[in-house]
């Protein structure tokens, strides 16, 4: 049973003062643990940011940070609450995090509400652990609504005044994604874990992160990739031109924040340069036919080679003149067994 039902359950014999006072000691005492997940860029493999993240410590009548917060907001202490969140995270990030990466931290959309919110607060914090604005982003949920985005905006442009940083979060999944994006033109699109898994199995998923990529890019925004947990789906979202990428896959929370297995880290790094290979070439997917490129060909009869992919990676080049001499039916898929031994490596042209 969810704390918040056991909540109501014992509310009803007279307990709720009990996460009254258990708040308040969290709020008071600091009393949360510190977790950091990186952001890795996925054209170097290098890790730009890590996203800070809080919870309650084991002693805790709160189970999870979702019913902590939850009754924050309800017992109008979640500005209190996010405030110690964005202290611990900022002062615990400082022994080991570098200069130039940032650090992203959570703001429900509903904390200027909140009737203890006063703007300032954190630029005092900064001042403290001799930090810049420039060095925070501000990751705005985006699973509840926001209320007033005229109220809200007018908060975001008094902190961005000041050089902070802004990501939507959970794009995607929220009550109002696009409006949110439109609205607040962030820096950062954080796309929601519910669109990445299975993305490489799933064409709607990609058709739908593939807008989000075109969105940001009319906007001057950068994409994050949230919850990768498979190499598949890592390689489907590099494919589709994503900047940055979050997940298990990549490395887990931790305290202090971890980095990226070798291995990981080699698969960005050459893929990233197979890309490069590929310059403005046209790229094909596994399930083209030898009737699409013949297609391509005669419309552009200059061009003379085009780049196949399969599985989200670069597997090659196809020459017009390598299709001709190919025994592929016309409506046969041109990464058939018998098509191997005309396709050239990436890095050989």
């Amino acid at each position: 049973m969810e704390v918040l039902e056991l909540m109501g359950e014992k509310s009803e014999k007279g307990y709720e003062h009990l996460y009254d006072v258990e708040l308040k000691r969290i709020i008071k005492e600091k009393q949360l643990r510190s977790y950091y997940q990186p952001i890795v860029c996925l054209n170097t493999a290098n890790i730009v940011g890590y996203e800070g993240l809080s919870r309650p410590d084991s002693r805790s009548l709160f189970l999870n940070p979702l019913d902590l917060f939850t009754y924050a907001e309800q017992s109008d202490q979640l500005y209190n609450l996010e405030r110690v969140t964005r202290e611990l995270a900022i002062e615990r990030s400082r022994p080991w995090i570098s200069a130039d990466q940032k650090l992203f931290i959570n703001i429900n959309s509903h904390v200027i509400y909140d009737p203890n919110f006063t703007p300032g607060y954190t630029s005092k914090l900064l001042e403290k652990f001799n930090l810049e604005p420039s060095d925070i982003v501000f990751e705005i949920t985006e699973r509840s609504a926001i209320k007033d985005f005229k109220a809200f905006k007018k908060v975001l442009t008094h902190y961005r005044a000041q050089g902070y940083k802004v990501a939507i979060d959970d794009a995607g999944a929220g009550y109002s994604s696009l409006q949110a994006i439109t609205e607040i033109e962030p820096d950062y699109i954080k796309i929601d874990r519910s669109l990445i898994s299975d993305i490489d199995k799933l064409p709607t998923k990609e058709a739908i992160v593939q807008a989000f990529i075109t969105f940001a890019k009319q906007m001057n925004s950068k994409v994050i990739a949230e919850g990768i947990e498979t190499k598949d789906e890592l390689l489907t979202l590099m494919r589709l031109g994503v900047d940055y990428a979050q997940g298990y896959f990549l490395s887990r929370p931790q305290f202090p924040g971890g980095k990226i297995n070798d291995m990981t880290s080699k698969l960005i790094q050459r893929l990233a340069v197979e890309e490069c290979e590929l310059g403005t070439l046209k790229i094909f997917f596994e399930q083209s036919t030898r009737k699409d490129l013949e297609e391509y060909f005669a419309l552009y009869p200059e061009e003379q080679k085009v780049a196949m992919i399969e599985r989200g990676r670069v597997v090659g080049l196809i020459t017009k003149s390598s299709l001709n001499k190919s025994t592929v039916p016309m409506y046969g898929k041109v990464l058939a067994r018998g098509f191997r031994e005309h396709i050239l490596q990436a890095n050989c042209c």
